[in-house]
């Protein structure tokens, strides 16, 4: 019967361990990608790292995501002269140039042009469609 007492109270002691770090996880706004929950629009936060997941790559990503007034998750900021970094955890990148190549005969039937929010910044998508 001694053995049975100290199963029931190891599991109630594991359970109310559960609760604590539950709780302790729901008191902090910092989300998982270093935004907070009361952001309107997702936005990085210096003070969220290491919380929740959330990591910057290094200080110099931390600096280029969150000063002065921080950026769109997702956003794409220079590093230095040749690398880019998707804010707020992205790791930096050499960026590549598109080359768009047509069929020689092709003619366009359908062009759609549209303004888009696309990474934190404006952006014009187009659309060719060909014959």
């Amino acid at each position: 019967m001694k053995n049975r007492k100290t199963q029931i109270k190891f599991m109630l002691c594991s359970f109310l361990l559960l609760i604590s770090l539950l709780q302790c996880n729901a008191e902090t706004e910092c989300q998982e990608d270093c935004s907070k929950t009361t952001d309107e629009i997702p936005i990085c936060h210096a003070d969220c790292d290491g919380i929740n997941g959330c990591n910057f790559y290094d200080s110099i990503t931390k600096d280029a995501c969150t000063s002065p007034q921080g950026r769109v998750v997702n956003a794409i900021e220079s590093y230095d002269k040749t690398h880019k970094l998707l804010c707020c955890e992205g790791i930096p990148y050499i960026p590549r140039n598109a080359t768009i190549e047509f069929p020689k005969r092709a003619k366009t039937i359908v062009r759609i042009t549209r303004i888009v929010f696309w990474r934190g910044q404006f952006v014009r998508l187009i659309i060719d469609m060909f014959r």
